[in-house]
């Protein structure tokens, strides 16, 4: 009998037992219907009291049969996930921070830089430096808002995870034990479907975000255990599918901690590697930082990369992160990949690549635009306010159509001119007035209502202030997911290996 058994890891945020698996599932076994291969299901979700017994006595495997579906009398796959999301949670604290504030820990990363020289530093300190400046106007938006306190958690649950496991030994052993725990199990999950010891079984571990982390970092201690348990899951993981990874960052962070070459034995039969990132993911990259090609190397010891190039298939920067386990072309491969070992033609961009730019140009000036307007006229309501018959003294159309082209100008200027070191200041003088001048038009018609109680004239500071800071959030987007990363960062991180091979010069060359 063959066995294909699926191990899920997570990634990072707010996560559920079971979550992440059975919503795999869900995806995976549609997109197997749809490719025409034809399965039974015989146990997709295992008894729920034995589920609730389970959690209940902290164990991370449900006994008795796993989730599985057979596609022959010889041939079934079977599915569980590595959960460790609870080991973050009981190290934090009461209001689910991590012990050292986020945002301290935020400006830690960059001062790990400074000591750094050359190009790259300098593009690893301006990333960095960008996403500081986005997590500060997202503070200040929070707080103008009245939602620090839900902007607080959220950043807690996403950044938590990342902070704890790659600054704490502890935790990483925790973690990785938990990996190592749920793939031990693989070979008692295989009996109850009834494959043999002397039953052909394969692992698969497809994971996502900080999960790609820690299965990478637990396969790369699994080759150091020498115990019959651990080197008979170890002996059998296939494959290892990562999407959306950001196994370069914590390469660049923390070189001590996530070395690119360490002692461990090759392995004989290599862990093929399928390693997933959209140009519009900012936490995705290559592979080529964890040096695949150098013999000595992690990668090399343990794995051939099969797949490792960038697409672009999800058009919103930054939500594309977590648009991977939805993907039905994604899915499609995936499950072509567990069924037949192989890949025949991988995916590629959609259409959104040929109008990507076009689309980020319009989505920035219509958004730019719309701020445009509403700084106007808030500021227009002000204006009235103060003066309520300014809008006939100052009716030259020249003036305002002078003031108009001043405001147009700096909405080009400030998005895309913002990475330009000498354009900061200047900028920042020219964007008040221009914001100010945008109500021009709006004096121009004459139907602007002011107001004349107290509260309301701080209702309207209120609301400038936070048009301004969402205007200077929306630069530093733009800046960091568009400008930073989609256009330049992503170049080159890939890892280009005999993936491009078509199949018949692989099989001659015994790959």
């Amino acid at each position: 009998m063959i066995y294909k058994h699926i191990v899920v890891v997570h990634g990072i945020g707010d996560q559920k037992r079971f979550e992440t698996m059975f919503g795999f599932v869900n995806e995976f076994l549609r997109a197997f219907a749809a490719s025409g291969r034809k399965f039974e299901v015989e146990n997709l979700v295992p008894d729920l009291a034995v589920m609730m017994k389970a959690v209940k006595a902290d164990q991370h495997v449900c006994p008795g049969q796993p989730a599985h579906i057979r596609l022959n009398a010889s041939e079934a796959v079977g599915f569980s996930e590595v959960y460790w999301q609870d080991i973050i949670n009981d190290l934090l604290d009461e209001d689910g921070a991590p012990v050292v504030p986020v945002f301290k820990w935020a400006h830690s990363i960059n001062t790990r830089f400074v000591s750094r020289g050359g190009h790259d530093g300098d593009g690893w300190r301006m990333a960095i430096d960008n996403m500081e400046s986005i997590l500060t106007l997202s503070q200040r938006i929070a707080r103008l808002t009245r939602q620090d306190d839900q902007f607080q958690r959220v950043l807690n649950r996403v950044l938590g995870d990342v902070q704890m496991y790659a600054e704490s030994l502890e935790v990483r052993t925790l973690v990785n034990t938990r990996f190592h725990t749920v793939l031990r199990q693989v070979r008692e999950q295989a009996r109850e479907v009834g494959a043999v010891d002397g039953s052909s079984v394969e692992i698969h571990v497809v994971s996502h975000s900080e999960g790609t982390v820690v299965a990478f970092r637990s396969l790369v201690e699994g080759a150091c255990l020498s115990e019959e348990p651990d080197r008979w899951w170890f002996e059998r993981v296939k494959t290892l599918v990562t999407l959306g990874s950001p196994l370069d960052k914590h390469h660049a962070i923390w070189p001590a901690t996530f070395p690119v070459e360490e002692r461990i034995d090759p392995r004989a039969r290599k862990i093929d590697w399928y390693n997933y990132w959209d140009t519009s993911d900012p936490v995705a990259y290559g592979l080529a930082a964890l040096e695949p090609h150098n013999p000595r190397s992690n990668a090399a010891k343990l794995f051939r990369v099969r797949f490792d190039r960038g697409f672009s298939r999800y058009w919103i920067p930054g939500l594309a992160h977590v648009k991977y386990w939805t993907d039905k072309g994604l899915q499609h491969e995936l499950a072509e990949l567990i069924a037949n070992g192989q890949v025949r033609q991988h995916i590629g961009s959609g259409v959104w690549m040929w109008f990507q730019k076009v689309g980020d140009t319009i989505a920035y000036l219509f958004l730019r635009a719309v701020l445009l307007a509403g700084a106007g006229f808030l500021f227009a309501k002000l204006i009235v306010s103060a003066a309520p018959d300014i809008g006939r003294q100052l009716n030259t159309l020249w003036t305002w159509t002078a003031a108009g082209g001043v405001a147009a100008i700096t909405v080009a200027m400030d998005g895309w001119w913002a990475e330009k070191p000498w354009s900061k200041w200047p900028l920042r003088i020219i964007t008040i007035p221009a914001l100010v001048a945008s109500a021009g038009p709006w004096l121009l018609r004459g139907d602007v209502k002011g107001v004349s109680e107290m509260k309301d004239v701080v209702g309207i500071v209120s609301a400038i202030a936070l048009t301004i800071l969402v205007w200077m959030l929306h630069t530093r987007l733009h800046r960091g997911l568009v400008q930073l990363w989609r256009y330049t960062t992503g170049v080159g991180s890939g890892c280009q290996a005999n993936y491009e091979k078509p199949l018949a010069q692989r099989a001659a060359a015994g790959d």
